[in-house]
């Protein structure tokens, strides 16, 4: 962000690196939102990792080159406010012991804590409204032009990939 402040070329206006700037600042902004909101998340996914790695080279034996794709975890994973609180559980329970920590070790720090102990405990919630299509996804209107030059793409792109 500190990069963006000074123009990059001097042939740009004022006025349009003054409206980049705002737009790479509001982005910069919400790309830290979105990190403190699933760092809970991530970390009770990193500890999981961690721990399961550690049962199977020390304990088990078993299963040491199991990991599944992309793909098939999209399968196996319906994205709904239940299941995200099921898969995500770890952040409600870092939330709830750091509020207890909190609550018992310095109360009056609790306004300073809430913030980001309330974005840990909806982090589930947080993901599933920023993963919904927007209500216009469905129903844009396109141009009998536009539908024709869609489709010629598609097609280019289709015969691109398709074996000779």
């Amino acid at each position: 962000m500190f990069t963006a402040i000074l123009p990059s070329r001097p042939e740009i206006t004022l006025r349009s690196h003054l409206r980049a700037l705002r737009r790479d600042l509001g982005l910069a902004v919400t790309q830290t939102a979105f990190l403190l909101t699933f760092l809970a998340p991530q970390a009770t996914s990193m500890m999981d990792a961690i721990g399961r790695t550690l049962f199977r080279l020390f304990v088990s034996r078993r299963n040491l080159l199991q990991w599944v794709t992309a793909a098939q975890a999209k399968l196996v994973f319906r994205l709904t406010f239940p299941s995200a609180y099921r898969r995500m559980w770890g952040s409600v329970v870092i939330a709830a012991l750091g509020a207890a920590v909190i609550i018992r070790v310095r109360p009056e720090n609790g306004w300073l804590s809430a913030p980001f102990l309330t974005l840990w405990a909806l982090s589930p919630a947080i993901a599933v409204w920023i993963s919904r299509s927007p209500d216009s996804a469905g129903r844009l209107a396109l141009s009998t032009g536009d539908q024709r030059a869609l489709r010629l793409v598609a097609r280019r792109t289709w015969r691109y990939f398709e074996p000779s």
